[in-house]
């Protein structure tokens, strides 16, 4: 199979990549076409609520509304309302202080987060105000107004980022390489979404798997491109193109295979969780991690071809050259030292056992209407039925964090037991794990706890959102497998070939370096402007997995890769 897509590469590379384009289109369209399908559900425990109704219709009139005009009006709007076969209680709420609002709470039984998106959207679509005005509200509501508030906010932030990321992939692998990670990112976040939309039509499946699946794959997919240049850099040196091209893609497949394996099943710790939301996250993440290192394999040899004798794929551009050269020298001068190495990998496993500290006192909260912005239609809908001081619910995230950490690891060290025959498994597996619970334990001090909250125009809420806490977990977590799946083989690699442990870490840490480089200061420049996004949630999210990226590259991949190549060589 590899030899065949070397072939095609060589001889026909635009076929190749009119192929992954093609994928890509349908995957869009796919994309496009079913997410509005796709609920987001509740992020209350399983078994529990927040405290809202499910969709609340809240009216305001010109006159009282004991006055014969109102009771009429609002006997023809609770008509409609019943009239649906999905309603199965209206119940009337309290009148408001100037007595010209009052509200209907509607409660829509035995159905799942779809059917109930549908039956609400449905309701809104078939009532007629008359004189008064309304509002809509309510548990479904509120979901439906957050999924509007975040694509209005969206494409305008990472329009934003977009000039950043070009110039970073400008610099790093000039015009013609840098296609091939937008291309294999690309397809790895629509692929995923559009797996996701597919899966919801015979499985109950929530957007908010989207979310670590877009990080995810726009990481790998980043990843994995740089990656295979790297190597067909190195074998060029000493094979005609074509054949180096083959062991480019032969060696690469060969760190896919375990990065993706390790960066589905880490995440598998989630179901330990009471959120139900947990297989949608599970099932994204996996889906962006395949998507994006099969595309890669794809577009990249093709990119490669097409290529010729760019300079960027030489490694004559001076910031290609930067990429690789200072950071392996750095991975080798702290091979070269067993005391270097120690302190290096425990100085950052004890920042970030510091930074996750906060995680002892997290509390988790259900996404309600008061993580909406303060002028949208639910929110007012919620104040004037009275029930915003009764919303909450329980914890679905961290009362079991401990469990699904335990589980995530098991679950880790299993998988790099297996594919590398090592006990470095357990502590690599460990440490991996670290920057999630330090981006975490940060996010908790900003956003629950308020400190220096301020600092950056935000304020302390006394708790996370509890499907912001799990996504921004999942998607660290899964990046940090996969980036440690891949050094552990590519360590295992320049080892067994007889290399000093300064030599092998230097190979390893400019082979994965720079694209893991490129990777994090673009995933963090597309995450991080979620913090201009009106919805809280979106902000603990975006921020909290930036710093966790950069943390990830600048605590652990370094004395990682020193690690491996000291304990591999022994």
């Amino acid at each position: 199979m590899l030899a065949g897509l070397v072939d095609l590469a060589v001889r026909r590379p635009w076929a190749l990549l009119a192929a992954n384009l093609v994928v890509l289109a349908a995957a869009l369209a796919v994309s496009i076409a079913g997410a509005g399908s796709l609920p987001i559900g509740s992020t209350a425990p399983s078994g529990s609520t927040t405290g809202e109704p499910d969709f609340i219709v809240a009216t305001t009139g010109r006159t009282p509304v004991h006055s014969g005009v109102y009771r009429v009006a609002l006997g023809v709007i609770a008509s409609q309302v019943k009239a649906d076969p999905a309603v199965a209680e209206v119940r009337h709420g309290p009148i408001s202080d100037d007595g010209r609002s009052t509200s209907l709470l509607v409660s829509v039984g035995g159905l799942d987060a779809s059917a109930k998106q549908d039956a609400v959207e449905r309701i809104e679509a078939g009532i007629d105000p008359g004189p008064l005005r309304v509002s809509y509200g309510g548990e479904v509501a509120a979901l439906l107004d957050a999924r509007h508030e975040l694509a209005v906010d969206f494409w305008k932030l990472e329009l934003a980022a977009m000039p950043f990321a070009a110039l970073i992939l400008a610099l790093a692998l000039g015009a013609r390489l840098a296609a091939a990670p937008i291309i294999s990112a690309a397809t790895a976040i629509a692929g995923a979404l559009a797996g996701l939309v597919v899966i919801g039509l015979v499985a109950d499946i929530s957007l908010l798997g989207s979310a670590p699946a877009a990080v995810v794959g726009l990481v790998l997919g980043i990843e994995a491109p740089c990656a295979l240049f790297a190597r067909f850099r190195a074998e060029a040196t000493r094979a005609a193109r074509p054949e180096a091209l083959r062991r480019a893609v032969h060696t690469t497949m060969d760190l896919a295979i375990p990065s993706a394996i390790a960066a589905a099943l880490v995440t598998i710790g989630l179901v330990a969780t009471s959120l139900d939301q947990a297989a949608s996250m599970i099932v994204g993440s996996a889906l962006a991690a395949a998507l994006a290192l099969a595309s890669a394999l794809v577009c990249a040899p093709a990119i490669v071809m097409l290529a010729a004798d760019d300079r960027h794929l030489s490694g004559q551009a001076p910031v290609t050259t930067g990429l690789a050269s200072r950071p392996a020298a750095l991975a080798g001068w702290l091979a070269s030292s067993r005391r270097a190495t120690v302190m290096a990998v425990g100085i950052g496993a004890a920042l970030m056992l510091a930074a996750a500290v906060p995680l002892i006192h997290a509390h988790g909260a259900p996404f309600s209407t008061l993580d909406l912005p303060p002028d949208s239609s639910a929110r007012t809908a919620a104040m004037l039925a009275g029930v915003t001081n009764h919303l909450g619910g329980g914890d679905a995230v961290f009362g079991d964090l401990p469990l699904a950490a335990g589980a995530a690891a098991v679950g880790l060290i299993v998988v790099l037991g297996l594919a590398f025959r090592t006990r470095l498994a357990l502590p690599v597996a460990i440490v991996s794990l670290l920057p999630a619970a330090a981006a975490c334990g940060l996010c908790i001090v900003v956003f629950q706890e308020g400190h220096l909250a301020g600092a950056i125009g935000l304020t302390g809420q006394g708790s996370l959102e509890s499907g912001a806490a799990a996504s921004l977990l999942v998607a660290l977590v899964s990046v940090g497998a996969a980036r440690s799946g891949a050094a552990m083989q590519a360590a295992q690699e320049a080892t067994a070939g007889g290399l000093a442990p300064g030599l092998a870490a230097q190979w390893t840490a400019s082979l994965l370096v720079p694209g893991a480089i490129v990777a994090t200061l673009i995933g963090a420049a597309a995450t991080g402007v979620l913090a201009g996004a009106t919805l809280y949630p979106a902000r603990e999210f975006g921020l909290a997995v930036a710093v966790g990226l950069l943390l990830d590259l600048v605590l652990l991949r370094l004395p990682l890769i020193a690690m491996l190549a000291r304990r591999g060589r022994g």
